[in-house]
């Protein structure tokens, strides 16, 4: 029952609010709907690709009644969705996204699990086990956050607090190493050093100077 309400509001929301439908559309597969829901999700998205608004319920209900390769017991369950869903229903903006999301990782894990099963029984068409890792990873990674560092312009003050946060280091045994990196390495960061490798019949050059 929950499945079924968290997709019916997003649907709810994917009619009437343009600015929900806009951001969360792009994250958003039809593969993750079932039934009457995805019939609905296809015809919103085709309405707001080909004509950049969002549709009425009058325009959907047209729309779902001429799909094609609908069932006609999925077509009477979409139009009474349609009708369940024709009116607006106010809902936080902060909550609805966040359990948008929440639902899209649900599902994208839930999908390549059932994947995953038919890949190691021998029943996938196309993939084999060698495909596992990839399809988990691309399932775990399912995320609303488009960010990828600050703006240098609208994230200024977040850039500010980011240069001066003061963060806790593990130091090095090598007191130079702790000189050039500040007091070491931060908690939780990635880090590679690199050093040339000299073997033992290395050839150095060394220019010295003779003091007085």
């Amino acid at each position: 029952m929950a499945e079924t309400t968290i997709q019916t509001t997003i649907l709810r929301n994917l009619l009437h609010n343009e600015e929900y439908t806009r951001r969360v559309v792009p994250f958003l597969k039809r593969e993750y709907f079932e039934g009457s829901h995805r019939a609905i999700f296809d015809s919103v998205v085709r309405f707001v690709a080909k004509y950049n608004k969002l549709p009425t319920a009058e325009a959907l209900g047209i729309e779902i009644a001429d799909t094609e390769n609908l069932s006609e017991e999925d077509a009477s369950e979409a139009s009474s969705l349609l009708t369940e869903i024709s009116d607006s229903k106010e809902v936080n903006e902060q909550w609805l996204e966040d359990q948008t999301e929440k639902w899209c990782q649900d599902r994208a894990i839930y999908l390549a699990v059932m994947e995953s099963i038919n890949i190691i029984d021998g029943r996938h068409k196309q993939l084999t086990r060698n495909a596992l890792p990839d399809l988990l990873k691309d399932a775990l990674s399912v995320s609303f956050d488009t960010s990828v560092g600050h703006d240098y312009i609208n994230d200024a003050d977040n850039r500010y607090e980011f240069y001066h946060r003061k963060e806790e280091r593990l130091p090095f045994d090598l007191d130079y190493m702790n000189k050039i990196s500040k007091g070491g390495l931060p908690r939780k960061s990635l880090n590679v050093i690199l050093a040339s490798c000299v073997r033992p019949d290395t050839k150095v050059k060394i220019r010295f100077r003779k003091k007085d």
